[in-house]
């Protein structure tokens, strides 16, 4: 990574809120390489911009080029979310996580006659019933004694075990009622497994104040061992309280859509759960126009966008905003995608709270966009483009009657300059002034090579010219089947922008933010160009001044070429140090030579 990428980096992580969540790294191409959780976002991404030793935090560092982040409401959640996206991701950095171990959950298997509990970490539909995820997974184990303990349900496995005389060591540990030697009938057991199943469901305000009271007697008595035992099953008690908003223990599939709206933006954040998981998110941003003036409209806008190119659509979709006209989501769904669905509209149940988690993440997305530049958001305007563009790459051609034909590139992100990023091209398809042939090769050879090595493509696209250059850049596109990258061209004379909605071009007020970021773009990248292509005429004329010399072949005029960058350079040589690179001899005449020139170009002057 750049001095500048890892400056803007740390300018991002420092808008990051002060929440849980988990965190992502990206690379180029956009893909997620590192996926990490923290009690508080801000703190932990600014900690990996601090002076470390730690090569995991450089090699992450060196290769991502974005960073991003999904908020929750307790720690908790984040480690689930976390495990369910490294899971599904499989991010090159993130060594733990990526196998099919799962959190643990409690199993009351109500098959039996007298139901069995235990720990598991697979949900399958045999009847039973499961509850969790638990983090961390001692957590589990600690219900399950806590259940043993207070309702004396029974923790081995399987079927009841026949003719046995005299009960386990469980129930003279008072942890198991012994079903097997029949010293519980079969309703009074019952009775204790709906008592179970009524404390794991969280009704536990009853239980509380017996636990507080044996800690506080434990205390009282000086037995602190008794007292941290009863404190930890408090603890555990409450834990069980705390559900998590992000898995479920049960195989369910279903989308839930989260809205926010700020001024005339719109927001819409999806979780989809799949097999009880929160496994990926999504969202959509849109600027309200004269044309959408409304919510419902503006909901219908962003879901279009959302499930316009997705194939993974559950049976029942859950909104959080209560729409009127429900029907207009499902038509759309079964004309598009042939998908019949259900559209619920939740504000109450399991899923209120991950929907609620889907509404401040919506909220926050536009939040994010207020950090864009106020240029991006009127060039977006001005060129009807999707979005903000962030990335945009710009190109321009310099040549001197057609010799040393050069191109050069410049990336623009987020509104200034990545120069890391920038490009110098030597063209060599043709010789002889032809700039739209030379553009034509260019842009092949930039964008040929991002699509091989499937690296990011930029939000827009600005050439140097007018018609002629825009028609040639929509042709390399086409061609490589890239055509809905934008292109523009801004033409120097009256700074006219040409696009293909505009066949007369577009002439916008000299101050306007979108013209003069464009301007500051072309000019850039214009400076670039010709800064190159002066550098290689110079070379040239280097290079030719050192033909003929009598000594000086080709293996000593490489030499010469190797360690002098231009003319300037050899004529502030040292004599010795010349001649210990290329013998005192060839050294003596290329000396002549360079006076020689000396004295030529100062009689023309005169």
């Amino acid at each position: 990574m750049g001095p500048e990428k890892k400056s803007s980096l740390r300018e991002k992580a420092k808008q990051v809120p002060s929440r849980p969540g988990i965190y992502f790294f990206l690379n180029k191409s956009q893909q997620i390489i590192y996926i990490g959780r923290a009690r508080n976002l801000r703190d932990r991404l600014r900690s990996y911009f601090l002076p470390t030793s730690d090569l995991k935090v450089h090699s992450i560092l060196a290769e991502a080029t974005d960073l991003d982040y999904l908020v929750t409401d307790t720690e908790k959640d984040a480690a689930f979310l976390e495990n369910n996206f490294i899971r599904r991701f499989q991010p090159k950095f993130n060594l733990r996580l990526k196998d099919d171990k799962s959190f643990p959950m409690v199993k009351i298997n109500l098959t039996d006659d007298y139901p069995s509990i235990g720990l598991t970490r697979r949900v399958k539909a045999d009847g039973a019933r499961y509850f969790g995820p638990f983090h961390p997974a001692h957590q589990a184990r600690k219900t399950i004694d806590l259940i043993a303990k207070y309702f004396h349900l029974r923790t081995c496995s399987g079927a009841l075990p026949k003719g046995r005389k005299r009960p386990c060591l469980e129930y003279d540990l008072g942890m198991c009622s012994a079903p097997c030697v029949k010293l519980i009938s079969k309703e009074e057991y019952q009775e204790n497994v709906q008592n179970a199943l009524l404390f794991l469901e969280g009704k536990s305000h009853l239980l509380l104040p017996i636990l507080e009271k044996k800690m506080k007697e434990a205390a009282q008595e000086l037995e602190f061992e008794l007292a941290a035992h009863w404190r930890d099953l408090i603890q555990t008690v409450k834990s069980l309280q705390q559900k998590p908003k992000t898995s479920f223990p049960s195989a369910i599939n279903a989308d839930l859509l989260g809205w926010a709206k700020i001024g005339s933006s719109s927001s819409l954040f999806a979780f989809f759960l799949r097999q009880g998981k929160v496994v990926e998110s999504a969202h959509q941003v849109f600027e309200q126009n004269s044309l959408v003036d409304n919510e419902e409209d503006a909901f219908f806008h962003l879901f279009q966008s959302l499930y316009s190119a997705r194939q993974d659509i559950a049976e029942k979709i859950h909104l959080s905003l209560p729409l009127k006209n429900k029907k207009i989501l499902v038509d759309y769904l079964w004309q598009t995608k042939k998908k019949k669905v259900r559209i619920i509209s939740a504000h109450h149940g399991k899923y209120q709270g991950l929907l609620r988690l889907a509404n401040l993440n919506a909220e926050i997305e536009l939040k994010k966009r207020k950090t864009i530049p106020d240029s991006l958001i009127s060039l977006a305007t001005t060129l009807q483009l999707p979005s903000p563009p962030r990335w945009i790459e710009a190109f321009d051609i310099s040549t001197t009657g057609g010799v040393e034909n050069v191109g050069a590139l410049v990336v623009f992100e987020n509104g200034q300059p990545l120069k890391s990023e920038y490009r110098r091209f030597r063209i060599s398809s043709h010789s002889g002034p032809n700039d739209l042939a030379s553009l034509q090769e260019v842009l092949s050879r930039r964008y040929s090579r991002l699509i091989r090595e499937k690296k990011q493509l930029p939000d827009l696209i600005l050439v140097d010219g007018g018609k002629g250059q825009l028609r040639v850049a929509q042709s390399v596109l086409s061609s490589l089947e890239i055509s809905s990258i934008p292109v523009v061209a801004l033409a120097k004379k009256k700074e006219t922008i040409y696009r293909d909605l505009d066949h007369e071009g577009l002439n916008l007020d000299p101050t306007s933010p979108a013209l003069k970021l464009l301007q500051w773009i072309r000019d850039e990248v214009h400076r670039f160009a010709i800064t190159f292509h002066r550098k290689r005429r110079a070379k040239q004329s280097f290079s030719s001044l050192l033909d003929d010399i009598p000594g000086i072949g080709r293996r000593r005029k490489a030499l010469l070429l190797q360690n002098y960058s231009d003319l300037t350079s050899l004529r502030q040589a040292n004599f010795d140090e010349v001649a210990h690179l290329i013998g005192r001899p060839a050294a003596t005449n290329l000396f002549a030579r360079l006076q020689s020139s000396v004295s030529s170009s100062e009689k023309r002057d005169n």
